[in-house]
């Protein structure tokens, strides 16, 4: 049986942003989340709307020890971005982002908190979603992450061999994007359960759960390839020209 946690009047949110990644396929010098998207570190946008969210109490940014120090300095840099009375830089960064998403949550979580974790390149987060993906997991009890359909034809396909393999019929098959959402304590034992699991649905189903789900976004995208990069100084760039209009 899983523990069954009481509504409080006023339920506790902790937003981890697990910043652990070198950029090895974006092809950067320098760890992706510090790169910069029209003059501002991609990671700085990523924490920007959970720091501005009136629900969520704290922003934990979990980075690898040799990191604290530049990512401190990256956020400190933009202040009206990572706000500096919410968000916290903590070196708990371990080999795979389920462990260091563990790591976090020991340290900055009540089994009985929610948990919002959130990828440190998807800087284009809006607060509407934010605010529908903790809705969705305040109402299912359990958690909750954005979906977005498969548009596109599914194959599955040997690489090594060059060969397209198989036709999958993409009905019922969705991209999961983050905000994830979920009680503390489940995603404590999810997480220790499936220290590799590639993402927090992940564990989470391999513990037995199933939970609510929003739609995601087509902006909220995650960066990991060069062109990745691309897109997103246009979007920022964009942005800032329907904000001046």
């Amino acid at each position: 049986m899983h523990p069954v946690f009481p509504m409080p009047d006023h339920e506790h949110i902790v937003a981890i942003v697990p910043a652990g990644g070198k950029g090895v396929r974006a092809g950067l010098a320098q760890p992706k989340q510090l790169a910069l998207v029209d003059g501002v570190p991609v990671l700085a946008r990523a924490v920007a709307p959970l720091a501005r969210h009136s629900q969520i109490a704290a922003v934990v940014v979990a980075v690898r020890p040799d990191m604290h120090e530049p990512t401190a300095i990256a956020l400190a840099r933009h202040p009206q971005f990572a706000q500096p009375e919410k968000v916290r830089v903590l070196p708990v960064g371990n080999a795979s982002r389920a462990q260091t998403v563990a790591a976090a949550l020991c340290e900055s979580c009540a089994d009985n908190d929610w948990a919002l974790v959130h990828d440190a390149v998807r800087p284009f987060l809006s607060a509407d979603l934010l605010s529908a993906v903790i809705a969705a997991a305040l109402k299912d009890g359990v958690g909750a992450a954005p979906l977005r359909p498969v548009s596109e034809a599914l194959k599955k396909a040997d690489s090594e061999a060059g060969k397209i393999t198989e036709s999958v019929p993409r009905r019922g098959f969705f991209l999961a994007q983050t905000p994830q959402m979920f009680r503390a304590a489940h995603l404590k034992k999810a997480l220790a359960q499936n220290p590799n699991a590639p993402d927090e649905c992940e564990a989470m189903h391999q513990l037995g759960f199933q939970f609510g789900m929003t739609p995601g976004h087509p902006r909220n995208i995650k960066l990991t390839f060069p062109d990745d990069f691309v897109l997103a100084e246009a979007l920022a760039q964009a942005r800032v020209g329907a904000e001046a209009a």
